[in-house]
């Protein structure tokens, strides 16, 4: 009996050798690329000025060596998530060269980094609540545009979770004021639920959880609209800038898209019905940016916002085009649009030297044109995408100069990486 014990135990674990064996001489998968969302794709869009100069190898910022000979990494499966700025994870597994597994490495980093700092400085009155907005959600966009790349989706699901713990806080923060008649007080608890509700509706439809999803997206097209009335008010009232304006203007028309990433028929008649009221905005903005700039004799008010108006509209302008197929009215609005970012980014420049503007304003101008860029049925061309990553070396390398982190500057820091990162991984999505 115990020598058939033996033998029994033998044969059972050969049976197991041989099974390990052949899953593992199983071929790999075929490695498919994450691509974008199919769409018909425009005429590649011609720049109004030629591409930026390739900057001179001393100026530019170093990677570091890619070692010899090391292995591809093989991501495991796929993820599909709609997402708030016009673009929709839809990996599917991929491998990654030696230098996209560092940047893959990098990103998360830099993501776990910003959205930490842009917390930290916002709790203690260092940045104010539409900048901890723009930086929480430039770290959900850089995981979504990884977890496309890779098609892994652990990264995305910590950076949704962590999202959703953050504007919590800052949402119970805000409540816990209780002071209704502090300067944006309404608007801003507005944003603070409406970006928590947004966190949980993402990670929701990760999870797969429709009927959660559905509920919170019909929950927020309130907030959202009465967070877009309050800041229009407070404009007219000289409470707020133009930026609050806008951000409240894409959080009023972010909607759901289809699996292929196109906007559904509901997206697009809110944008129908959303622009007479933005571009009634950016008409006001130009008014009040008229008369600050001729008042006293000039040299007052700043011009970028006027720039950054003119921008917003030409960008739903061209959202509209593209989801109605009208591939002429699109190059136009795209042209506009690329006109006044370029204008704005030109004149942040400017304030920069003088000290009037930071690399986070810079920063976030050239985010909002590589979201533009980037919009599902759009094909730039590239030298648009050239001219855009030189503008975004550029502040990569003022980024690398600050030396003094006190205060917002290390979540700024954070921010213009958290850019600069994206926009490669989204080029590389594009080949």
């Amino acid at each position: 009996m115990k020598t058939d014990h033996r033998v029994r135990q033998r044969l059972s674990a050969l049976a197991c050798s041989l099974l390990l064996a052949g899953a593992t001489s199983l071929p790999s998968a075929r490695a498919q690329d994450a691509g974008v969302p199919s769409a018909e794709a425009f005429d590649p869009f011609s720049p109004a000025r030629p591409p930026a100069p390739a900057l001179p190898e001393s100026s530019r910022v170093p990677a570091p060596a890619a070692p010899v000979q090391e292995p591809v990494v093989r991501a495991p499966r796929a993820v599909t998530l709609a997402t708030g700025r016009g673009e929709r994870v839809s990996a599917t597994p991929v491998r990654l060269s030696a230098e996209q597994q560092r940047t893959v490495e990098a990103a998360g980093r830099a993501l776990r980094q910003l959205s930490d700092q842009s917390l930290d400085s916002y709790r203690r009155g260092l940045l104010p609540l539409e900048d901890f907005a723009e930086m929480q959600s430039a770290t959900v966009s850089l995981a979504k545009s990884v977890s496309r790349l890779t098609g892994r989706d652990g990264d995305l699901s910590a950076a949704l979770e962590r999202q959703a713990r953050q504007t919590a806080v800052a949402a119970t923060d805000l409540r816990d004021i209780r002071q209704p008649g502090a300067w944006n007080y309404d608007a801003d608890r507005t944003l603070t639920e409406l970006l928590s509700l947004d966190a949980r509706r993402n990670l929701a439809e990760l999870r797969g959880d429709r009927t959660a999803a559905a509920t919170a997206l019909r929950q927020r097209s309130q907030l959202a609209q009465r967070n877009w009335e309050l800041r229009k008010e407070y404009l007219a009232a000289g409470m707020s800038d133009f930026f609050q304006l806008a951000q409240a203007a894409e959080l009023a028309t972010a909607g759901p898209s289809d699996s292929s990433g196109k906007p559904t028929a509901e997206t697009i008649a809110g944008w129908e019905a959303f622009r007479p009221q933005l571009a009634s905005a950016v008409q006001g903005v130009e008014r009040l940016g008229t008369a600050a700039a001729t008042l006293n004799g000039g040299g007052l008010g700043r011009a970028d916002q006027v720039a950054l108006a003119r921008f917003s509209l030409a960008s739903l302008d061209c959202r509209l085009a593209v989801a109605r197929e009208d591939a002429s009215a699109a190059r136009s609005a795209m042209q506009s649009a690329l006109d006044s970012s370029r204008e704005a980014f030109s004149l942040q420049s400017d304030y920069q030297t003088r000290g009037t503007a930071t690399i986070y304003d810079l920063a976030r101008t050239l985010r909002m044109r590589s979201d533009l860029l980037n919009q599902p049925g759009i094909q730039a061309a590239e030298t648009l995408q050239q001219e855009l990553s030189g503008d975004l070396q550029s502040v990569a390398r003022l980024a690398e100069q600050t030396v003094d982190d006190r205060g917002r500057r290390s979540a700024d820091v954070s921010f213009v990486q958290a850019v600069v990162t994206q926009n490669t991984v989204r080029g590389w999505l594009k080949n």
